[in-house]
């Protein structure tokens, strides 16, 4: 979900505040001159459901005041360039360039009621200006404060109540949570601070906040994993999709599923506001959660480890849903959020085959069963359990299938949730109701009336309907990247790629192949595509025609020569692929079996290269002994790779002599004799000795791979 930034103008000075935290360190703001406020995460082992966070300002030489109101449910634990004035706030002393706070911050949230659901969401806090040259943002002061939280839901696949207790603090006893530090691990929200400055001179100061992890572990816009992790990436439609797989979580489906049904989803919905990252983390299920998952702060989400991908009530795809839900609701128009969310995720696990038809409208038919039924959707004192999931899933579903249905497939709800997430003001029953009308036409704008005012039900409709106001299912291209499905081939490896990351990188010379399997989900013919392109020119493709269920193979090969960023294009994914120039070996050492010989007898030189980067190395070294270049010799290596290779010389003449291959020499002392010249087996050598080096370099080298 996009986030708005609300900016109040006094006397033509304003004040921006951005707040983002992506991977160990991000930023987005761009002013004149900027406050950078930082604030660092670290778990604490020693206290589960505290962290550490560490907030830092930057502050440029025009600021002449700073200061911080903590929110009371945090203890500064110390503090560095700020001064303590009254009740929860600290003043900067003017002195220190980088001033700042360490704070204990609680970290459990608990809820009460039967699997009670989460109903904060972090938003950036509302910006207003004070007066000339100062500025103020206000940040939270306790984490139930409405002003600077926005409406969310968690969701569990049980009875869930909407009683919720949003404040920071440690966990009763067997509570159940929507975020929880255990010591090892935490699920958290993002700190926030009310922060308050003033500068002199005519250029405008602003804030950018950014948020670090201080160890392992992702920081989001708004919520952050600290502990130990892997990440997964897929790029599609424009996003990149974040999978964060703690070392605690056992997750249930394979990351390649997770982001497979992620990134359909994404391309799947053409209304929702697509976020540029969208992070998701894999809950580890040892502890007591309230809900099934939990959308956080627009763009970051959490769901438990444990859950299926084939289930309408998938929670996957129901908390990325409300990633694309834009806008913010009155109370006629809240059900909108959940009864959208509930229902998408329905509709399109449907669409990806991973459910029946029947599977799909049994679960829509739940909105019709007591004590859902009788709620009234735009008065939500009437709610009774998860009215506004089931009952509210099944009348966005009956509204979706009657605006297909009047626009002969043009328009759907889809347009519907563009017109709301286009509103910079709360939408109201009435907006809502036009927007209905906008996409469909009167008559069913007329029926959302008559569903979310009274306590009227919709019926579920058959599948023969369900056909002609969806169609059959469309062509849905899916290339499964297992195994072997990537590869590099080259002079310096023949090897598999690892693209769970979304990207990869190859050397100059090296050539990209795709060997894998493509399958049309869908019920209708399509074609499909596989395209290599290089600042948007294809480079290479192909493709052809599936009919629906069937599957092929696709191969791809390019070899690609110049070093440049690359986009592998498999329709609802994309991977990057970087293209560098080989990164230039070292030479690790040269040693000879003999240091002292008399004049005929072989001596064995053994050279290691190492390439210790992490794209292909190569380089041609020059072999010389006492001086003259007798030959080259060009290794090539893979990643963090080492090879050692073994050739012979033997020295007619005697005294000191001195082999040398790059930075390293070693020397002989030999007896008696003249010098053979030339060093078989490196470079251009003929006849009988280059043959016999060759195959002593085939057994003797050795390569060596550090983890």
């Amino acid at each position: 979900m996009r986030t708005r930034a609300l900016t109040l103008v006094l006397l033509l000075v304003c004040a921006s505040v951005a707040g983002v935290g992506v991977g160990a360190e991000t930023a987005q703001a761009s002013h004149t001159s900027t406050i950078t406020q930082t604030t660092t995460l670290s778990l604490t082992p020693e206290t589960a459901g505290e962290i550490t966070a560490t907030v830092r300002y930057d502050l440029p030489e025009s600021v002449t005041a700073l200061s911080v109101t903590v929110p009371s449910s945090q203890r500064v634990a110390a503090t560095s360039g700020f001064a303590h004035t009254s009740g929860n706030s600290y003043e900067w002393d003017g002195e220190t360039e980088s001033p700042s706070l360490m704070l204990r911050v609680p970290a459990n949230r608990t809820f009460t009621g039967n699997r009670a659901l989460d109903t904060a969401r972090a938003r950036d806090g509302g910006v207003t200006v004070t007066g000339p040259h100062s500025a103020r943002t206000e940040g939270v002061s306790s984490a139930s404060a409405s002003d600077a939280m926005a409406a969310t839901t968690g969701r569990d696949g049980g009875a869930r109540s909407r009683t919720a207790d949003t404040a920071d603090g440690a966990a009763s006893d067997g509570g159940e949570y929507s975020f929880v530090d255990t010591g090892s691990w935490a699920i958290t929200p993002i700190p926030q601070f009310g922060t308050h400055w003033s500068w002199r001179g005519t250029e405008h100061v602003g804030l950018e906040r950014r948020t670090a992890v201080d160890g392992p572990g992702v920081a989001g816009n708004a919520m952050a994993y600290l502990g130990p992790h892997e990440t997964y990436e897929r790029r599609a439609h424009g996003q990149r999709l974040r999978l964060v797989v703690p070392a605690a979580a056992s997750l249930r489906e394979s990351p390649e599923s997770v982001l497979d049904a992620l990134a359909d989803a994404s391309g799947a919905m053409t209304g929702g506001a697509r976020d540029a990252e969208v992070r998701v983390v894999a809950a580890p299920t040892s502890v007591n959660w309230g809900p099934s998952g939990l959308e956080y702060g627009g763009s970051d989400a959490w769901v438990r480890a444990d859950s299926r991908l084939d289930a309408p009530e998938n929670v996957w795809l129901h908390e990325y849903v409300h990633t694309r839900q834009a806008y913010t609701p009155t109370n006629e128009t809240k059900w909108t959020l959940e009864g959208g969310a509930e229902y998408y995720a329905g509709l399109l696990t449907l669409q990806q085959g991973r459910i029946t038809y029947e599977e799909f409208r049994s679960y829509l038919t739940r909105g019709r069963r007591d004590p859902y039924a009788g709620a009234v959707l735009a008065e939500p004192t009437t709610w009774r359990g998860l009215a506004d999931y089931l009952k509210g899933a099944l009348v966005v579903g009956t509204l979706d299938r009657r605006i297909r249905t009047a626009t002969a497939g043009e328009h759907s709800f889809d347009a519907v949730l563009a017109q709301l997430n286009s509103d910079d003001d709360r939408v109201t029953q009435a907006e809502f109701l036009a927007a209905v009308a906008a996409a469909g036409d009167d008559a069913t704008r007329d029926a959302a009336a008559r569903y979310t005012e009274t306590d009227a039900v919709p019926e579920t409709w058959s599948y023969a309907a369900h056909e002609r106001a969806f169609g059959e299912s469309p062509p849905r291209m899916a290339f499964a990247l297992d195994g072997d499905a990537l590869a590099a081939h080259g002079p310096w490896r023949n090897a598999t790629l690892d693209v769970a990351t979304g990207a990869t990188t190859l050397a100059t010379g090296e050539a990209l192949v795709l060997n894998a399997t493509v399958t049309n989900h869908g019920e209708h013919a399509g074609e499909y595509e596989a395209t290599l392109r290089r600042n948007g020119t294809v480079v290479a493709e192909t493709g052809g025609r599936l009919d629906g269920g069937a599957s092929t193979r696709v191969t791809l090969d390019a070899t690609l020569t110049e070093a440049d960023d690359y986009v592998l294009d498999l329709g609802y994914r994309e991977i990057d692929v970087e293209v560098v120039r080989p990164a230039t070996p070292v030479v690790r050492s040269l040693s000879v079996n003999r240091s002292a010989v008399n004049a005929s007898q072989p001596v064995e030189v053994t050279v290691e290269v190492a390439n210790p980067s992490s794209h292909p190395a190569n380089a041609t070294y020059a072999i010389t002994v006492d001086g003259r270049q007798t030959g080259t010799w060009t290794p090539y290596l893979a990643p963090n790779e080492s090879v050692t290779g073994t050739f012979t010389v033997t020295f007619e003449s005697g005294g000191t002599h001195t082999v040398r291959v790059g930075e390293r020499n070693a020397t002989v002392e030999v007896s008696g004799g003249g010098l053979v010249p030339g060093v078989p087996g490196f470079g251009p050598v003929t006849g009988a000795l280059g043959v016999l080096l060759g195959i002593a370099l085939a057994v003797a080298a050795r390569r060596q791979h550090r983890e």
